[in-house]
């Protein structure tokens, strides 16, 4: 669980990546046929950097950069 900058609360779970903006979540699945999609469901790890990014580390699918200006991902 991580509180961003912007006041999102984010929820890693093995089912996505959930954010809460105070009044509805927004779950980040991943979709095999979309490549901007969160590489794995199962959330371990949330951080975010000092620039204000979130990284979204995933059990068996690598690391994640979530970007928010198109509310996609970049894996690595």
């Amino acid at each position: 669980m991580l509180q961003d900058r912007y006041g999102f609360m984010w929820f890693g779970t093995k089912d996505g990546l959930n954010r809460y903006d105070g009044y509805r979540f927004t779950i980040f699945r991943n979709d095999s046929r979309d490549e901007h999609s969160i590489g794995g469901n199962f959330i371990q790890t949330l951080f975010e950097d000092s620039r204000g990014r979130l990284w979204v580390g995933t059990l068996n699918n690598g690391l994640d950069i979530f970007e928010r200006e198109t509310e996609t991902f970049i894996h690595f």
